[in-house]
C-alpha cells in the first residue's frame, strides 16, 4: 500500500511540474506547440505563393487560400495573408474577412489575427 501512495505522490508531483512549466511556457512564448503549428502553415502558404499561377483568374480565392503577404514592420508583423477568418483559417495566419474587398481593391479591407495563440501575429500591435 505504502509503495502504491509512494508512486501516485511522484506521478503527482511531476504532473503538477509539467504544469507549471506549461505555464510558463506559455507567458513567455505565446503557447510554443500552437507557434509552431501556425509556424508551419506559414511554411506551406510560403510555397503556394512561391510559385503564382501565370495570369490573374477573376475568381474569389477559396477560404484557407494563401493571398499575399501581410508586413507591419514596427509591430513585428511578417506573415502570409489567408483567405477566411473561420479558426481553421486564422490556425494559418491572418485571415481575410471575405465580405470586404481583397487587398488592393478600392475600398477598406479588414483583417483578422489573433494576439495570443495560433502564431500570434498581431501581438505586439498595441507596442
Amino acid at each position: 500500500m505504502r509503495a502504491v501512495l509512494r508512486f501516485l505522490a511522484s506521478v503527482m508531483m511531476v504532473s503538477g511540474a509539467l504544469l507549471i512549466a506549461d505555464a510558463g511556457a506559455t507567458l513567455l512564448w505565446q503557447e510554443p506547440l500552437s507557434w509552431l503549428l501556425a509556424n508551419r502553415q506559414q511554411g506551406r502558404l510560403e510555397e503556394a505563393l512561391a510559385s503564382p499561377p501565370q495570369r490573374v483568374l477573376d475568381r474569389k480565392p477559396l477560404k484557407g487560400d494563401a493571398i499575399g503577404r501581410i508586413s507591419i514592420p514596427s509591430a513585428g508583423v511578417s506573415d502570409y495573408l489567408v483567405e477566411g477568418t473561420e479558426t481553421a483559417d486564422l490556425r494559418k495566419g491572418p485571415g481575410h474577412y471575405a465580405d470586404t474587398p481583397l487587398p488592393g481593391e478600392r475600398g477598406t479591407t479588414a483583417i483578422a489575427g489573433h494576439r495570443t495563440t495560433y502564431g500570434a501575429p498581431f501581438r505586439r500591435l498595441d507596442d
